[in-house]
């Protein structure tokens, strides 16, 4: 009788340390996620930051009047591509429509800008349907 007591009350400290263990392995888990979402948030507002200063300082440099972007800083899409083929359908051309882009970039957007200055010198607005794609 007395060893079965004490095989009960060995048993249930082993099962008192054994969820000890668990809680402790669970509370780990939460906060090592808790510190991954933190700096995931961190790195992305980082980025977003990053972003904000660099439209920021594109908008100054449009307000002092200068012609180009500066060449480590690449347009994105909206402002490069669709500002150039707007410009083309209204018969701006080529030269006008590129003058956003970085210098490493001109070769590659010339024969697309010219290709649609054509298109659109001579239908008129119609040049720009690529636009809503």
């Amino acid at each position: 009788a007395v060893q079965a007591s004490l095989r009960g009350l060995l048993a249930r400290r082993t099962l008192a340390a054994s969820r000890r263990v668990a809680a402790a392995t669970a509370l780990q888990a939460a906060v090592r996620g808790r510190l991954a979402r933190r700096t995931l948030a961190s790195t992305l507002f980082a980025d977003v930051r990053g972003v904000a200063e660099s439209l920021r300082e594109q908008a100054t440099l449009r307000q002092q009047g200068a012609t180009r972007v500066p060449s480590n800083q690449t347009p994105s899409y909206g402002e490069g591509v669709c500002s150039a083929r707007r410009s083309s359908s209204r018969g701006g051309g080529a030269a006008s429509s590129t003058s956003g882009w970085p210098s490493e970039r001109r070769e590659e957007a010339e024969p697309l800008v010219g290709a649609d200055a054509g298109g659109g010198e001579a239908g008129g607005e119609g040049g720009g349907g690529g636009e809503a794609g």
